[in-house]
């Protein structure tokens, strides 16, 4: 099996190297935790380094020898053997040969179900790692992906943090001058994360102005799907439930949507339908959204032509049909497998595609707040938060943005670090944190600069000759 750095391995040995390929072991740390405050996160780090140092003695990459109890000189074992480790590594494919012989898998199963394609993302422009390891994973079911397969997603993450975080977007105009600008991201970029935080706690703010009520509620679908397919669930019955709710009130409902992951990387949405004080209730409204699941799964290709590929041939919808009823008879079995479990434990029976439904309401200050809080409330409060308050909705959805936000300042300082699986969630998903009705917000209208053609996204190294500073 070929061997491949991850990124603090190589972000490790790249210190070493640039010491002149000697260096101590108390250098590595304060180096690597000079830029951080917390005292559990230099913990963690130094923990990660020294598995990593281990690891690295294990594959006979470096050498350690011991000075005293607390100390050890580190240095590189064979230059020659480091330096091809590190080309491979910088060679955006630094994947194992176990990924590899996955991807190969799908792809042979794609010549023989060429249907299948249409569960894969079909994006023009993919990054590198986006498509692999969607290759690898989009065609297995949540309940399917174990927790190696989790890393590996992470992983396939950090790599593309380490692409970006160094690239430009380069741009022409017509007398043939080439300009760049920095590469922007939500997970790199802290302006861009705040951005998108702010534009969140103002969606809602202006929700609080113009309505005095709301619903919220969360749907959650069984594991048993591929990440494709459980997106096209989830908006397809969000869908259902705007379109109840419009028949029951006759207006159209505002909205704010959060989709954020499971453990399993399953997504759920959280949904806050404003200016409406209730929809029916959660049983009946359950076993109503497990009609309309039923429906989908059983005619799964004609509304993936109707909703979401109006070019999609006969032999798509056919096999998308066919391949529809095979997920819905696991779901059938998923659910049965589920309620007896829970019957043996003398629990509440399936609780359905409704996790939690409750009013909102607003506070004195004219926050919106729960009028009985989600059960996951209390790990996403703020410390501050302890007097036994309500819950500020915002604080509850605005908690991945926030995240990213904090997320996005630890990896513009460092961006050989370990990368948390919820922002991986998103990358894999090719999702956005939230999505609201327009009339909930009304957007700044950007101005653009005419007179310049885009070129692409590279290394300011390789195109330094010709750019104008």
């Amino acid at each position: 099996m070929r061997e491949y750095l991850n990124a603090f391995e190589l972000y490790t040995l790249k210190l070493i190297i640039k010491n002149q390929n000697l260096v101590l072991y108390s250098f590595l740390s304060k180096e690597l935790t000079k830029n951080v405050k917390d005292k559990r996160e230099k913990e963690r780090i130094q923990k990660r380094l020294h598995k990593t140092v281990n690891r690295l003695v294990e594959k006979n990459i470096i050498e350690s020898i011991r000075i005293n109890e607390r100390e050890r000189l580190l240095k590189v074992a064979d230059p020659m053997r480091t330096l091809d480790l590190k080309m491979l590594s910088h060679a955006r494919n630094p994947y194992e040969d176990t990924l590899m012989l996955k991807i190969e898998k799908i792809n042979e199963v794609l010549e023989e179900n060429k249907h299948l394609k249409a569960l894969l993302p079909q994006h023009p422009r993919q990054h590198t790692e986006f498509f692999r390891v969607t290759r690898a994973y989009y065609l297995r079911s949540f309940d399917k992906i174990t927790k190696e397969d989790l890393r590996e997603i992470t992983a396939s993450f950090e790599r593309y943090i380490l692409d970006i975080s160094d690239k430009i977007l380069l741009f022409r105009d017509d007398e043939n001058n080439y300009f760049y600008m920095r590469y922007k991201s939500r997970f790199t970029n802290v302006k861009e994360a705040m951005r998108r935080y702010e534009k969140l706690k103002a969606i809602v703010e202006s929700a609080s102005q113009q309505y005095d009520e709301a619903v919220f509620l969360t749907i959650t679908i069984p594991p048993c799907f591929p990440p494709k397919v459980a997106m096209w669930i989830l908006r397809f019955i969000f869908h259902r439930i705007k379109a109840l709710c419009r028949k029951i009130y006759n207006k159209t409902i505002p909205h704010l949507c959060v989709i954020e992951p499971q453990n399993n990387l399953n997504p759920h949405l959280h949904a806050i339908l404003f200016n409406i004080p209730y929809i029916m209730p959660k049983k009946q409204l359950t076993i109503y959204l497990r009609n309309k699941l039923i429906a989908f799964l059983e005619k799964m290709g004609d509304h993936y032509k109707t909703t979401i590929n109006r070019r999609a041939d006969d032999k798509t919808i056919e096999a998308l049909n066919r391949y529809g009823k095979k997920l819905l008879k696991r779901f059938l079995k998923y659910e049965k497998k589920l309620i007896s479990r829970r019957s043996k434990k003398k629990r509440e029976g399936y609780t359905g595609l409704i996790n939690w439904i409750t009013k909102i309401k607003k506070d004195n200050d004219n926050n919106f707040v729960f009028e009985n809080e989600p059960p996951d409330s209390r790990d996403k409060q703020k410390p501050t938060q302890h007097d036994g308050g309500l819950m500020r909705v915002v604080d509850y959805v605005a908690f991945y943005s926030s995240y990213a936000v904090s997320q996005a300042i630890k990896t513009t300082k460092d961006p050989y670090r370990k990368q948390p699986k919820e922002l991986a969630f998103y990358f894999f998903m090719r999702l956005s944190f939230y999505t609201y009705t327009k009339s909930l917000y009304k957007s700044k209208r950007k101005e653009f600069t005419s007179g310049f053609e885009f070129v692409g996204a590279f290394r300011l190294d390789d195109v330094q000759d010709l750019i104008n500073f």
